[in-house]
């Protein structure tokens, strides 16, 4: 079995495969795992699926169990707190589970690499996929050169860019978001404001989303999303101002410009940064 693309979804169906005795061959165009900001939240039917595979346990010795849920209005405060334990008896996972993509995928592959019949490739990208009557292949440029896999069946796990999707002809629909967001991770407690460790704050033009991740040390990191404006000043002066107005409406107590923040490449102009692990993007994202 031949799988294109070594993201979580990718690396699950590589594990689930290889632990009934199925060799498989993961190809990922990537160096390394990618480590971003991106999904950072499961809900019990994840890691009810996980579970047989024997990743959730180790998930659950990673993250934050989260067991209140909060929608809050910018200006009115809370407004509902949703309790999880009232469907432990649907779920013997009853609450929203916080553990950044990246380390599900390196918890994923850390069992891949225990299987002998189980490889992962990085830095062989697909750049093209056939099939005859008795197999599939994928073409990849490795690093020694140009190198051609074969196998029963193939699998694209490749994203929104996918070879596999292409080679097929199939259509990838869907519609952008007009609005642009900034995320941002800060090391300031908002827990002891009130918030729980998932909460919505709702507002026509400047709501937010907060919630707590695994970080070094016990204190973790609170990411926090907010729209900005297309920016018509310097990006980075753009943003600077919509995450003092977004912070300062979290919690007006605290001195926003004093919480550790840091910013990605490209936007860290004018931020603090004195070491907690964050970033700052600014896009227009992709929805199907």
């Amino acid at each position: 079995m031949i799988i294109v693309g070594a993201g979580p979804v990718g690396l699950t169906l590589a594990l689930a495969l290889a632990q009934q005795d199925i060799p498989v061959l993961v190809l990922e165009a990537e160096p390394a795992l990618a480590h971003d900001l991106r999904a950072g939240s499961f809900h019990p039917p994840t890691l009810d699926m996980l579970a047989p595979l024997g990743v959730t346990e180790e998930m659950l010795a990673r993250g934050y169990k989260v067991r209140r849920w909060q929608f809050r209005d910018r200006q009115q405060g809370l407004i509902v707190e949703w309790d999880l334990g009232l469907i432990a008896d649907a779920t013997a996972f009853p609450f929203r589970f916080h553990l950044e993509q990246h380390r599900l995928a390196h918890i994923l592959l850390g069992k891949l690499q225990a299987l002998p019949h189980a490889q992962v490739r990085f830095s062989h990208p697909v750049r093209a996929v056939s099939q005859d009557a008795d197999a599939v292949s994928a073409s990849c440029e490795a690093p020694g050169g140009a190198v051609r896999f074969e196998g029963r069946w193939l699998i694209g796990a490749d994203g929104s860019h996918s070879v596999v999707r292409k080679a097929l002809d199939t259509d990838f629909e869907g519609f952008t978001w007009p609005e642009r967001y900034v995320v941002i991770s800060i090391a300031y407690d908002l827990e002891q404001h009130g918030f729980a460790l998932n909460t919505y704050i709702a507002d026509p033009e400047e709501w937010a989303g907060l919630f707590k991740v695994p970080h070094d040390g016990a204190a973790g990191l609170w990411r926090i999303g907010f729209p900005v404006p297309k920016p018509k000043a310097t990006p980075p002066r753009c943003q600077r101002r919509a995450c003092r107005r977004a912070c300062g409406g979290c919690c007006r107590g605290a001195t926003p410009t004093k919480w550790p923040t840091r910013a990605s490449t490209g936007c860290t102009s004018g931020w603090p940064a004195s070491g907690a692990a964050g970033a700052c993007c600014s896009r227009e994202t992709p929805r199907t």
